[in-house]
């Protein structure tokens, strides 16, 4: 992106994220980190910019208790996020992914996720780190199961035995 300092000098970083939007967006924005910069002789800033998401929404996430109870709004803190939705291009690195404003959370933590869509919030784990600076961190999610009825555990997939064994190595 070229960006003119004539006027008005940006004040980014290298590692912060920008919010695009559109000529042809009404509603909704792109998420894209910057990636590098560079001063030309014009009075005008490059950006190198990555572009994470063409389709982003905004989020609460709460932490999830031991009881696997939904959260009460009004006794818990909750986290702004952005959700990320999954690209339909070849080169996407996959399923949904989540940002949060700095790296407070750990990869296989359970939280409630409210994206403004769903009556109740729905509880997800987070599976992989796949970025972080000093600004942000951004983890690929999965929705949990609810618990049984009986009170045993969800059914679980050998695959995330297979996956989860990876995190810890």
């Amino acid at each position: 992106i070229r960006w003119s300092t004539e006027n008005h000098p940006p004040k980014v970083k290298i590692g912060e994220l920008l919010g695009i939007g559109g000529s042809g967006q009404r509603s909704g924005y792109s998420l894209g980190v910057v990636r590098w910069l560079h001063n030309n002789r014009r009075a005008e800033l490059d950006l190198g910019l990555e572009v994470l998401s063409s389709r982003v929404s905004a989020g609460h996430a709460y932490p999830a208790k031991a009881e696997g109870k939904v959260p009460l709004r009004k006794k818990e803190d909750p986290t702004i996020c952005l959700l990320l939705e999954q690209e339909q291009r070849a080169s996407s690195r996959g399923g949904p992914s989540i940002v949060f404003g700095s790296a407070g959370h750990r990869v296989g933590s359970h939280l409630w996720l409210d994206d403004g869509a769903r009556e109740q919030p729905q509880l997800i784990r987070l599976k992989r780190l796949i970025d972080f600076s000093s600004v942000y961190a951004r983890f690929d999610f999965e929705y949990v199961a609810p618990q049984k009825k009986d009170g045993g555990a969800p059914d679980e997939d050998i695959d995330d035995e297979f996956e989860s064994l990876w995190n810890t190595l």
